[in-house]
């Protein structure tokens, strides 16, 4: 079972293991697939040391169904997301993110994924399906990201971009049979000029067409500049300060559940402050059991 108390780095080095970062986090009853019956979700961890000091961490999704005649469960269906997190290298300076809710979309209960982080480019990927019953579909992905001096660039999702074997899901963003960019600002092919907050707004309302369609809306997020820029923030990554799932989303029409998350980061307010690890049950279901 994962704690959720918050772990604070020491200085710029972690406070904290790769233990911290495996077991159960969160499950969720519901009925997901529309059955008439509840289904129970749970939500995993798992970490192992990666390439480069990282610390690979996989997320693990799981659906088990109830036979009231059998009075048994089963595992009726499995999805793991891996997305590679620097928690354990030599020095901290990338505030990174992995947020799991549910949400509505008409009579559909659907399950997203968002992971998040910020080094040299700012990236987000955002991940949708639904349970069948019987496995997790594919429902929707987009992504965008700030990289450069200024290079912005919208991607979505063709089918679903779950990482291959040699993969991450960072690296799986320039796989052109999974992701798609549909909009795109480059400083040099637009003859060094950055972009401007007329076309920053464009920028948005493109993201936010994307984000209706799914049934969701994003408001205006205060983790990683990408709103604002590097006009403004100078693309310090420094403009952190959403940590949750529903600091970052809302159902366009419909209810909103965080379920969990993992994130590292640091108050934008206080650059002396140590990066935290901080791990969110939203259900809390499980808090008995830690």
């Amino acid at each position: 079972m994962i704690p959720t108390k918050d772990l604070a780095g020491k200085g710029e080095k972690p406070g904290w293991k790769a233990k911290d970062l495996k077991g159960l986090l969160s499950a969720d009853i519901d009925d997901y697939d529309g059955d008439g019956a509840q289904e129970m979700l749970v939500i995993s961890f798992s970490a192992k040391k990666g390439a480069y000091s990282q610390t690979a961490v996989t997320l693990t999704l799981r659906m088990f169904e109830y036979n009231a005649k059998k009075d048994t469960g089963r595992q009726a269906a499995k999805k793991s997301t891996v997305a590679d997190m620097m928690l354990l290298g030599d020095t901290l300076y990338r505030p990174e993110q992995i947020n799991v809710f549910t949400y509505t979309r008409g009579e559909e209960r659907l399950i997203a994924v968002d992971l998040w982080e910020s080094m040299n480019d700012t990236v987000t990927v955002l991940r949708v399906c639904r349970y069948t019953g019987k496995k997790f579909a594919f429902d929707a992905g987009f992504s965008y990201e700030q990289y450069g001096v200024g290079d912005l660039v919208l991607r979505k999702a063709l089918k679903d971009p779950e990482p291959g074997k040699d993969e991450t899901v960072w690296t799986a963003l320039y796989d052109t049979e999974k992701w798609e960019p549909f909009y795109t600002w480059s400083v040099d092919e637009q003859g060094g000029a950055m972009i401007s907050q007329d076309e920053l707004k464009r920028f948005r309302a493109a993201y936010d067409k994307q984000l209706a369609a799914a049934g969701l809306s994003a408001g205006e997020e205060k983790r990683s500049g990408f709103f604002t820029s590097w006009i403004t923030d100078g693309g310090t990554g420094e403009t952190q300060s959403d940590v949750n799932a529903e600091d970052l989303y809302a159902a366009a029409d419909g209810t909103f559940t965080p379920l969990a998350g993992i994130v590292l980061y640091r108050d934008p307010g206080n650059a002396a402050q140590p990066f935290l690890l901080h791990r969110y049950d939203g259900p809390g279901l499980l808090d008995a059991w830690r």
